[in-house]
């Protein structure tokens, strides 16, 4: 008989289902076969739903798409000078507001219904009781477009909470799986298994910053890791998991480990759902790095608004270097277009890169803005994005600078890594 490796139930192999390693809300594809129940399968969408949902804002951002191949919509706000509406931003930034209905009270008590934004679905079902019912519709047409700003984040709470330390305590359990097999079933991980199962008990996973760490051990926006660590001498297994980088906690897998001495770093890219190469500086670089955060009195522990504050810093730095790189590539492009036409080619030349832009962006009437903003808040700290676009064109804004480029030049929303 075959066992599940988190209630340890005895089961015949076409009860048991794949799990996966990172969860697949978070990007993740890779799995290990066979070792999980339907019971224990369902219930880890209680606690890791709650963190996929906080965090996908990031996976927009990145476009991590999930199992089924989508990247998540999200809840957006779009702000014109006088008002805010409700909306929901699609990967290819489609923009649906939220509908709004208004009640008004006409002449003699008779009762009018002002439909704003409404979706297809509902229009058609509107004609359908207004033909059945008898009542008037007055289609009119959406009148002059409306300029917004179009903001979208979220607070990161889960982060912190046992949503997200069950989550991290459950993909360093199936990290350790992927290392040392149904070994993964003895006494001596007991505690995390009944913490991943239940939420008893004191958390096995903790939510941690140590600049030292990060700048040590360098990992992308689009990559998930964990790194394992099994000493005999100390009677412990540990591991580091880091999500999009800079999410970072340590998790206690036993700490009356009496086996074999191991170490192992798995580093999976979600954008391109594959596992990565490392390059690691010495054999047990795991045991020293885990050992370092561990004892290190410059860790942070369990400090949601530092750890949002480095996160929110993070993503801004990768999203300035990425557009950095993508003025270049336009810079470039606009230098070869120059050459091909010698009557433009010393206009050009005199021109600076933003006087091009502003000139580019005066011959097309449809421009808008994209600024990345990393705010800060009391409890939380909220990330996001500002942006607007009309037609074809987004600008994007860098520090002071306002860059304007053609969306078919290979800026879009989000960024590639």
């Amino acid at each position: 008989m075959a066992q599940c490796i988190f209630c340890l139930e005895e089961k015949t192999s076409d009860q048991l289902t794949e799990e996966h390693v990172f969860p697949a809300a978070l990007g993740g594809v890779l799995t290990v076969k066979d070792s999980v129940c339907a019971k224990c399968n369902h219930g880890f969408s209680k606690f890791e739903q709650p963190l996929a949902e906080e965090l996908a804002p990031v996976r927009f951002l990145l476009k991590i798409k999930d199992r089924r191949g989508n990247i998540p919509e999200v809840d957006a706000t779009a702000k014109t000078p006088t008002t805010e509406y409700e909306a929901r931003l699609s990967e290819n930034g489609r923009l649906r507001m939220k509908p709004i209905v208004t009640e008004i009270r006409a002449e003699g008590g008779k009762r009018e219904f002002l439909y704003r934004y409404p979706s297809e679905q509902q229009k058609e079902r509107l004609r359908k009781e207004a033909k059945e019912k008898g009542r008037e519709l007055i289609e009119e047409s959406g009148g002059e477009p409306e300029r917004a700003e179009i903001h979208f984040g979220g607070n990161l709470e889960m982060i912190g909470a046992a949503e997200g330390l069950r989550t991290t305590a459950k993909i360093a359990y199936m990290g350790l799986t992927r290392k040392i097999g149904k070994m993964v079933t003895g006494e001596a991980f007991a505690a995390v298994r009944n913490y991943i199962n239940t939420g008893a008990g004191e958390p096995c996973s903790r939510l941690f910053v140590n600049h030292g760490y990060l700048e040590a051990v360098q990992t992308g926006p689009h990559q998930h890791s964990i790194a394992l660590s099994g000493r005999n001498d100390k009677s412990q297994v540990a591991a580091i998991v880091r999500l999009f980088s800079h999410l970072c906690y340590f998790v206690v897998l036993s700490d009356n480990y009496q086996g074999a001495d191991f170490c192992d770093t798995l580093v999976y890219d979600a954008y391109r759902g594959q596992i990565d190469g490392i390059l690691l500086a010495h054999p047990t670089a795991e045991m020293l790095q885990i050992e370092d955060v561990g004892g290190n009195p410059k860790t942070i522990w369990s400090d949601v608004g530092q750890t949002g504050t480095e996160f929110c810093k993070f993503l801004d730095q990768e999203a300035r270097e990425y557009y950095e790189r993508k003025r270049k590539e336009l810079l470039n492009a606009n230098s070869a277009n120059a050459n091909l036409t010698t009557s433009k080619l010393t206009e050009r030349k005199e021109e600076s890169f933003a006087e091009r832009i502003r000139r580019a962006t005066n011959d097309c009437p449809n421009s808008g803005h994209f600024v990345w903003s990393s705010k800060t808040n009391t409890a939380s700290k909220p990330f996001g994005v500002e942006y607007s676009k009309c037609g074809k064109d987004i600008s994007f804004k860098i520090g002071e600078q306002r860059y304007v480029v053609c969306k078919h030049h290979g800026v879009t929303l989000g960024f590639d890594w």
